[in-house]
């Protein structure tokens, strides 16, 4: 490594970093994998050497001296670093921790990507007929992307549409469904839990797509819940085998 990126690792865990030299750190540490590398060595060091230093009747002599702060005869500076250097240590540990267990993982995206079908536009104003000139133009516009896939554009238009037509199921549901194609799984759930939990044609269904969303969550006890409630419903049939796929890898 660089010298400084040696000094900053070094400050870090002397808890002696600068606000500008933190920030300095965390970008150096999601672009240089060297440095990721090494920073995660020097906090598994950190953990073993305080886990050891918690321990009694260590055997190894040399250990149980080097899990031993300074003391005595050296300068107070030391003993602060190494009591300082210990928390921050741990402090990163736990974060690394929560952080791993609430990112969703790849495997996941991928799990969901695969098993997410398609759901067809069934609503009638798709005809050129009558009926589609007492439908807003925006309206059209959105289901019009939403009928092509394009769901990064679907996913805003319909976004517009709910707003305008908050107590219509068809447009939440629709809208639904381009969320969680667009990997934006917690909104997916908020779009899609009233339609869940009410009477409607689109209720069973929803339970499909409501167990994917809370898969991306990595919220599996739900997930499985909604799921299990698809292929356990008499109409849970159009994406069994996808809920079954689904269900084996969570």
């Amino acid at each position: 490594m660089e010298n400084r990126t040696e000094y900053l690792l070094d400050a870090y865990f002397a808890h002696a970093l600068t606000t500008d030299e933190a920030d300095e750190l965390k970008s150096l540490l999601q672009t240089n994998h060297e440095l990721a590398t090494e920073m995660r060595f020097r906090l598994q060091i950190a953990r073993t050497v305080q886990d050891k230093s918690l321990q009694a009747g260590i055997n190894n002599q040399d250990w149980a001296k080097a899990a031993l702060p300074p003391t005595g005869g050296g300068p107070a500076l030391h003993k602060n670093i190494w009591s300082r250097y210990l928390y921050a240590a741990a402090a990163m540990m736990a974060i690394l921790v929560v952080a791993w267990a609430y990112i969703p993982g790849k495997d996941n995206y991928d799990i969901i990507a695969s098993n997410t079908a398609f759901y067809p536009n069934k609503l009638t104003f798709k005809s050129l007929g009558q009926e589609a000139l007492a439908v807003p133009g925006e309206v059209i516009q959105a289901f019009a992307l939403y009928d092509k896939q394009q769901y990064p554009q679907a996913a805003t238009a319909l976004e517009a549409v709910v707003d305008t037509y908050p107590d219509n199921i068809d447009y939440r549901f629709y809208w639904g469904v381009t969320l969680i194609q667009t990997g934006q799984y917690s909104r997916a759930v908020q779009a899609l839990e009233p339609i869940a939990q009410s009477a409607n044609d689109y209720r069973t269904v929803s339970w499909y797509y409501l167990g994917l969303a809370y898969a991306g969550n990595k919220e599996t006890d739900k997930a499985k819940s909604y799921l299990r409630q698809y292929i356990d419903a008499p109409d849970g049939v159009t994406y069994r085998k996808q809920v079954i796929k689904v269900l084996e890898e969570l």
